[in-house]
């Protein structure tokens, strides 16, 4: 009984020891990685990632510092790495959503998820963003006192109300959030209640087509009190608090 015990302790630990010995060998390093999500333009980028990891044994490979690697490119949002003991692995990204773009800099974008980023694809017919240096205290990816979540929820909703036109959305160093379209300046106050703001847009909208043409300014802080500055003069406007003929 105790010979049969012996003899499983020593098999158990030859095999122990061959895993421990294969998972160090040379045989287990990274050799093949399928890529998926990647853009051809990163492709290269993604090779000397791993290159990091060449003749390295499947043990001392980090897969989280490979993943680090690949997000210091700022406009891929997540990367996730498997790998096997075979040398083959899949590394999955996604990348940032741009929504509008900083009137500063060409190629520095905000994320639908808030983010700012540098995004090395084009990024045109995208709102524009202002937002007025008093306003603001940031470094690449941080905006502290900025409201960057909702001004992105404003440049994915605003697109949808307005007519098919060059956007600039505005934030004043006191706060007030705009949208420039047509030479209409349209105010909308603070970033609460944002739908229903563009909700009182889109009726004064239905009942005028020409009411961006027709008017220099248009007040919207109060949607159900909107005050418009005709140009030349200064007019109100119907309230937004019913629907248009014909709609419900």
């Amino acid at each position: 009984m105790a010979k049969n015990g012996t003899r499983l302790a020593l098999i158990l630990a030859i095999f122990v020891n061959g895993i421990v010995a294969w998972q160090n060998s040379r045989l287990t390093e990274l050799r093949s990685v399928r890529l998926v999500g990647v853009r051809v333009a990163d492709k290269a980028a993604m090779a000397e990632i791993f290159s990091t990891a060449k003749n390295v044994p499947y043990s001392r490979v980090n897969d989280r510092n490979i993943e680090a690697l690949v997000l210091n490119r700022s406009n891929i949002a997540a990367a996730h790495l498997e790998r096997n003991f075979l040398g083959r692995g899949v590394l999955t990204v996604s990348y940032r959503k741009p929504v509008a773009k900083l009137a500063e800099a060409e190629d520095l974008a905000l994320s639908d998820t808030g983010v700012l980023y540098r995004e090395p694809q084009s990024l045109t017919n995208l709102p524009k963003l202002e937002i007025d240096p008093e306003a603001r205290t940031f470094g690449l990816g941080l905006m502290s006192a900025v409201p960057l979540r909702s001004l992105a929820y404003l440049a994915v909703k605003a697109p949808a109300t307005l007519p098919t036109a060059p956007l600039t959305i505005t934030l004043e160093k006191t706060g007030l959030l705009c949208l420039n379209i047509q030479d209409c300046r349209i105010e909308l106050g603070s970033t609460e209640n944002l739908d229903t703001k563009l909700e009182a847009l889109q009726i004064l909208l239905a009942r005028n087509r020409e009411l961006l043409q027709e008017y220099e300014r248009l007040t919207l802080t109060v949607p159900t009190r909107p005050f418009a500055v005709r140009r030349n003069t200064i007019a109100a406007v119907p309230s937004a608090a019913t629907s248009p003929t014909g709609q419900q």
